[in-house]
């Protein structure tokens, strides 16, 4: 069940990367920024379950807890799902070096005229409303409705900044903010796959 939604999520938002882009090369931009996603190698490795458990608390409550942690940076690039199996403990459920490449992402997809582009926008919406509202654990599971939405929008964030270092007028800060976002998301990248290689956050100890 948890690969099969895990595939879904994954072709889905592939899907939508390939509608906006028609580009080959940002296909497999995405694709890499996945494996670089804690969230999804926790789904891949892991393999948490993802069916909730009856609600415990007033349904208000919960929808206040819901939001709160989903929304929390917390949740989002330091820690994420502290549970066995839901997240590594050490990483949240994006890379800090993400941050930058959805900021802009989400830029350009308020800007930009074409009208596509605002599907992932419209995703990351309805999706943190619906985990939001409808859940009963706030949590890694919660999040999917909306967490590769937010890698959509880092997929385009990452073109454009891609586009930016080659274009003639863009400022030398500029660019060299750019080149060490992106040293930082390959050091981050190495960081994360050493911690589920050798600290093997998913075996009981």
């Amino acid at each position: 069940m948890t690969l099969l939604v895990t595939l879904l999520l994954v072709l889905t938002s592939t899907i939508l990367v390939w509608h906006l882009t028609k580009l080959k090369k940002f296909v497999i931009l995405h694709l890499l920024l996945l494996l670089a996603s804690p969230w999804l190698l926790t789904l891949l490795i892991a393999r948490p379950r993802l069916k909730e458990s009856p609600a415990v608390q007033p349904r208000f409550l919960q929808i206040s807890e819901n939001f709160s942690l989903l929304t929390s940076a917390e949740f989002l690039f330091s820690s994420g799902d502290k549970r066995f199996l839901y997240g590594t403990r050490d990483h949240g459920v994006f890379l800090l070096s993400f941050l930058p490449l959805m900021a802009l992402g989400t830029y350009h997809s308020l800007v930009v005229k074409k009208s596509s582009f605002k599907l992932a926008l419209w995703w990351l919406l309805g999706g943190l409303t619906v985990g939001g509202v409808g859940s009963n654990v706030a949590g890694l599971p919660t999040s999917l409705w909306f967490l590769p939405a937010l890698s959509v929008l880092a997929t385009i964030g990452t073109q454009k900044s891609l586009n930016l270092l080659g274009a003639k007028n863009t400022t030398p800060v500029t660019k060299r903010l750019i080149i060490l976002n992106f040293f930082w998301l390959g050091y981050e990248s190495i960081r994360l796959y050493q911690v589920i290689i050798f600290h093997q956050p998913f075996i009981l100890k």
